[in-house]
């Protein structure tokens, strides 16, 4: 126990810091050199160690808003840092997902479907192009 004081602050900053300091929560991390006892410098995060590969963002908060994030951490047994961003990239994937969704009224599905189903003749534009195209590669 004596070197996780020396790491951590001794007992006053271990019941400060909660279960935050404590060493089971720490088993089985990844190694890196220059990090052999903690994994990574910030922990065991689902991005990359490397600042060269980071960006920050700051935010105020209000405080219940930040003792709820913090609460939420905790549960999950992850650091805060660790909790918000794994949050925000998932309601980002979702925003993205759901603008990325073609989404038709009736009548544009009807006209959708008509179209497959009755394509309209070819305008000349068109039959040029494929003319275009047959010379190009050879097509006969």
């Amino acid at each position: 126990m004596r070197h996780l004081e020396a790491e951590t602050g001794g007992p006053d900053r271990q019941r400060e810091l909660g279960s935050a300091w404590d060493p089971r929560r720490w088993v089985g991390r990844a190694q890196k050199p220059g990090f052999a006892r903690w994994g990574c410098a910030y922990g065991n995060l689902p991005y990359s160690c490397s600042m060269a590969e980071s960006a920050r963002l700051e935010a105020r908060l209000p405080v219940e808003v930040h003792a709820l994030l913090k609460r939420a951490a905790e549960i999950e047994g992850r650091s805060l840092t660790d909790f918000v961003v794994e949050a925000a990239r998932d309601a980002a994937r979702r925003t993205l997902e759901q603008h990325s969704i073609l989404q038709l009224s009736l009548e544009d599905q009807e006209r959708v479907a008509q179209a497959i189903l009755n394509p309209p003749e070819p305008t000349a534009a068109l039959r040029r192009a494929f003319n275009r195209r047959r010379e190009l590669f050879g097509i006969e």
